[in-house]
């Protein structure tokens, strides 16, 4: 099974093809044989040719594989999102929470000092 994968995968970046996921759930597999500034035209592995395919109905996981593609990537640039680091997803977490914290607190403190009617339920 492993060595019928390999052999798939060696053959596919020989020929040249792709598999490209698009935004809508469904995939087209083949070989990019025009990319522009609008998108792209695959000869597809069955036969004949896909229609042109705007760059932004890709997932962004084919868009980050087809960035270091020799048509495709320098059309591809505008339409990448990064990962973000980890790191700065904290900081922004931490940012957030400390934000959110100090709105609560101001909210909390116009009842200081005042007597309020609540409902106890059980």
């Amino acid at each position: 099974m492993g060595w019928a994968l390999l052999l798939w995968v060696a053959a596919a970046l020989r020929l040249g093809a792709i598999e490209v996921k698009l935004i809508d759930g469904t995939s087209l597999t083949g070989e990019i044989i025009t990319a522009n500034k609008d998108g792209f035209v695959l000869k597809l592995e069955g036969g004949g040719y896909s229609p042109k395919t705007d760059w932004g109905r890709l997932a962004d996981e084919s868009l980050l594989a087809l960035s270091n593609h020799p048509k495709a990537g320098r059309f591809v640039e505008p339409y990448v999102t990064m990962p973000t680091p980890e790191e700065v997803k904290k900081e922004r977490n931490r940012v957030l929470l400390e934000a959110q914290e100090e709105a609560s607190l101001a909210g909390n403190r116009r009842f200081v000092g005042t007597r309020e009617q609540v409902l106890v339920e059980g």
